[in-house]
C-alpha cells in the first residue's frame, strides 16, 4: 500500500495510549475512526484529546488551526465492526494483555478489508503472537508509540520473519506524516530497543551499588 493511499486509519482502545494515537493521527490529517468498549471511555478519550490540544497550543508546539481541524476528524463508536470499514491502517492500543489483544486481533482480521494493516502499541509482545490468529501475517507489526504518545517522538517499529517490507514502508511513513521518529526493530525479540537498553542501564546501576561504586541515592 502507498502512503497516498492511506486515508482513514482505526484506533483500537481510547485510554492514555490510544487516544494520543488518534490525537496525532488526526492533527497530520487522517480521517480517525476511534473504538473502545462503551460510549463513556470513548467520551473520556475525547475528553483527553481536547485538554491535550489546549495544552499543546498554549506551549507552542501546535498550530491553532491545525488543533481546530483535527477533532472533527475523529468518528468514535464502541463498534469495532463499524469502526474497521474501509480500514487502510489499525493502530490496536488496549491494555497489556496477550488473551485481549489476540481476540482483538482475530475480529480486526475478520471486519478489516483485505488490504488493511493491522498494528499494535504493545511494549513487549513479539508480533508473531498477532500473526499468528490472522490471515494476514504479512501485514501485522507492532508500532510501539513511547509516552506522551500525542508528543514523545519514538515509535518502534517490530517486525515478524513474515511481516512484509511494504508493511513496514507504509507504517513507516505514515509515523513519519505523524511527526514521528520511527525507528525499526528488524527481529523478534522481547523488549525490543528502547526497554532492552533501559533494563541494561538498571543493571549496571544495580551492579554498581552493589560493588560499592556509589550510593543509591548517588
Amino acid at each position: 500500500m502507498n502512503i497516498d493511499e492511506v486515508k482513514t486509519t482505526v484506533v483500537v482502545g481510547a485510554g492514555e495510549v490510544g487516544h494520543g494515537i488518534a490525537l496525532g493521527l488526526a492533527m497530520a490529517g487522517y480521517q480517525i475512526r476511534l473504538n473502545s468498549t462503551t460510549e463513556a471511555s470513548l467520551q473520556k478519550g475525547l475528553d483527553s484529546i481536547k485538554a491535550d490540544l489546549d495544552r499543546l497550543v498554549d506551549i507552542g508546539f501546535a498550530d491553532p488551526n491545525l488543533a481546530r481541524a483535527a477533532l472533527p476528524r475523529i468518528f468514535t463508536t464502541p463498534s469495532l465492526e463499524e469502526a474497521c470499514q474501509d480500514a487502510d491502517v489499525v493502530f490496536e492500543a488496549v491494555p497489556e494483555n496477550l488473551e485481549l489483544k489476540q481476540r482483538i486481533f482475530k475480529e480486526l482480521d475478520a471486519f478489516c478489508p483485505e488490504r488493511t494493516i493491522l498494528t499494535s502499541s504493545t511494549s513487549s509482545i513479539i508480533p508473531s503472537n498477532f500473526a499468528a490468529v490472522t490471515k494476514r501475517p504479512d501485514r501485522v507489526l507492532v508500532a510501539h508509540y513511547t509516552g506522551p504518545a500525542y508528543l514523545s517522538p519514538l515509535v518502534e517499529i517490530v517486525r515478524s520473519e513474515q511481516t512484509s517490507d511494504e508493511a513496514v514502508d507504509t507504517v513507516f511513513q505514515v509515523l513519519t506524516k505523524v511527526g514521528k521518529k520511527p525507528v525499526i526493530v528488524q527481529k523478534e525479540v522481547p523488549g525490543f530497543i528502547a526497554n532492552r537498553l533501559l533494563a541494561a542501564l538498571l543493571r549496571e546501576a544495580l551492579s554498581m551499588v552493589q560493588r560499592g561504586v556509589a550510593s543509591p541515592e548517588d
